[in-house]
């Protein structure tokens, strides 16, 4: 099946939407925002203890875990449970051209925005064109081996 891409620096994240499609929600919502020189992956964590958030990144792959303690108060039971909760993990892989050493993170009223610089070597660059110098010589070796 051949699939393409609107753009060039998405493809790191393309399997995102395909792979949290599954039948249900994923306790971890997740928007991804492109800017120029960075995404922001942004989840919301409601409820989430701060201190009990903790993001990893090993090799290519972030891990972000948290946990979400119950409701239900001494005594209660729960009639509908819809609700996530207990230990959630949301893992990613970041594609090479993402820089893993700059990643940073923020979490504020339930909100965790982690931030991924693209690598300088992923970023566009203009190309500088040389004038006047004729096209490059081919060696007398290469014409030989072709």
């Amino acid at each position: 099946m051949l699939r393409t891409f609107d753009s060039f620096w998405e493809w790191p994240f393309r399997d995102w939407d395909r792979l949290s499609r599954g039948g249900s929600a994923s306790p971890l919502p997740l928007d991804v925002v492109r800017y120029e020189d960075r995404f922001e992956l942004v989840f919301d964590l409601p409820g989430a203890d701060p201190d009990s958030i903790e993001l990893t990144v090993d090799k290519r792959e972030l891990v972000l875990t948290a946990e979400r303690p119950t409701t239900a108060r001494e005594g209660g039971r729960f009639v509908s449970r819809q609700r996530p909760h207990g230990t959630m993990t949301h893992r990613l892989y970041l594609g090479d051209q993402i820089d893993a050493d700059g990643l940073v993170a923020d979490y504020d009223h339930g909100v965790l925005t982690v931030t991924v610089p693209i690598a300088e070597s992923a970023k566009p660059r203009k190309v500088e064109i040389g004038v006047g110098a004729g096209t490059p010589a081919i060696s007398a070796e290469a014409t030989e081996k072709s």
